[in-house]
C-alpha cells in the first residue's frame, strides 16, 4: 500500500534496537508537521524563563516514578504524544476526502500486532519473546494494509490530490505540539548512551554473556544478535536480495542465544536502569523548561480533542 508520508522524529535516529524508526508511507501531514517536529530546544526555551527545578521536584510535582513506570516521563506524562489515534483520524479524513477519487484504506491503532510498542516504537527482549520468537525484529510480520493499494497507478493529478487532502488534514486538526516533547526524548536517549550506570549495566551483561562462547559479542546489547548467530541462517546474497533479513527460520541457536541475551538483561536489569537514566535526564529538561512544557501539555489536550472528534463522526 501506498501513501504520503506521516513523519514523526524519535529516539530510533539515536540507533537503539529497541525502537524502530516508523515512517509509513501515508498521507503527507504537510511541511509544517516536519518544522514541528524537528524544532530545536534552542528555538523552543530561547523565548521562555527557565524555571530551574530539579528531576526530583519535577518527579514529585507530576507523580513520576522511573521504578513503577514503563515509560518515560514524556510519554508518561502526556499520554496524547505520539498517540496513534493521530494517525488514524488523518487516515479517515484521507479516505473521506479521497472517496471519488482513489481508494484509500485507515489503519486502525492496534492492528498491527507487531512486537513493539505501537507508540513509543521501543520493545523488550524478554524471556517468552526470546523462546518463541527469538529475536523478532530479524522476522517482522506484515503490518496492517493501509493506504493505496499497490496495484494502483498512482498518476500526477492522483498524487496532487492526495497532498491536497493532506493540507486538508492539517486545516482541520493543526498539527501535533511536538516541538519540546521530541528534545525531550532525544536527550533522555544521549543520556542513556552517555551514562556511567549504563556502561556498568553494559559490562555486566557482558560478563554474563560470556558462556555462551560468542567469539564476536557485540559491545552493547542493541547490537545483538552477532553476525556468528545471523550467518547460520542467511547469506550475504540472500540477504541484499531481500533487502534485510526477512522470513529467515529461527534456529535453536538463535532461540539459545536470545534467550541466554533476555535473562542476562534481566539480571543486570539493563531496562529498569536504562528507563532511570532517560528518566532523570528528561525530568530535568522538564524542570529547565517547565513553563514551556505546561503549555505543550494544554496544547496536546486541545490537540486530542480535535483528533477525537474527527474519529468520532468518520471512524
Amino acid at each position: 500500500m501506498f501513501s504520503l508520508f506521516r513523519l514523526g522524529l524519535r529516539s530510533d535516529v539515536l540507533g537503539m534496537r529497541h525502537t524502530n524508526l516508523v515512517v509509513r508511507t501515508r498521507l503527507i501531514l504537510g511541511a509544517s508537521v516536519v518544522c514541528a517536529a524537528v524544532a530545536s530546544l534552542t528555538a523552543c526555551s530561547a523565548e521562555s524563563e527557565t524555571t530551574g527545578l530539579s528531576a526530583d521536584a519535577v518527579a514529585e510535582r507530576y507523580g513520576y516514578r522511573a521504578t513503577e513506570s514503563a515509560l518515560s516521563p514524556v510519554y508518561a506524562l502526556v499520554p496524547q504524544f505520539r498517540d496513534p489515534a493521530d494517525g488514524y483520524a488523518r487516515d479517515l479524513l484521507a479516505r473521506q476526502c479521497l472517496q471519488d477519487i482513489v481508494e484509500y484504506t485507515p489503519v486502525v491503532p492496534g492492528a498491527s500486532g507487531g512486537f513493539k510498542d505501537e507508540r513509543t516504537g521501543q520493545w523488550v527482549l524478554d524471556e517468552p519473546t526470546a523462546q518463541a520468537s527469538g529475536y523478532p525484529y530479524l522476522r517482522p510480520k506484515d503490518g496492517p494494509v493501509g493506504g493505496v493499494p499497490d496495484d494502483v497507478v498512482l498518476t500526477d493529478a492522483t498524487l496532487a490530490e492526495m497532498e491536497r487532502c493532506g493540507v486538508a488534514a492539517d486545516e482541520r486538526l493543526g498539527t501535533p505540539p511536538a516541538r519540546l516533547l521530541n528534545d525531550i526524548e532525544a536527550t533522555g536517549w544521549f543520556a542513556a548512551t552517555d551514562s556511567p550506570d549504563m556502561a556498568d549495566v553494559i559490562g555486566q551483561w557482558r560478563e554474563c554473556m560470556v558462556p555462551l562462547g560468542l567469539a564476536d559479542l557485540p559491545e552493547d546489547p542493541t547490537l545483538m544478535p552477532p553476525r556468528s548467530v545471523i550467518n547460520a541462517v542467511v547469506d550475504a546474497e540472500s540477504e541484499a536480495a531481500n533487502g534485510g533479513y526477512g522470513a529467515m527460520p529461527l534456529t535453536d541457536r538463535e532461540r539459545e542465544v536470545a534467550v541466554s541475551d533476555a535473562k542476562c538483561l534481566a539480571q543486570v536489569d539493563y531496562y529498569g536502569i536504562q528507563n532511570r537514566v532517560r528518566a532523570e535526564a528528561e525530568l530535568s529538561m522538564i524542570g529547565e523548561n517547565l513553563k514551556e512544557f505546561e503549555a505543550v501539555r494544554r496544547e496536546y489536550e486541545t490537540y486530542q480533542r480535535g483528533v477525537d472528534a474527527v474519529i468520532a463522526e468518520l471512524g
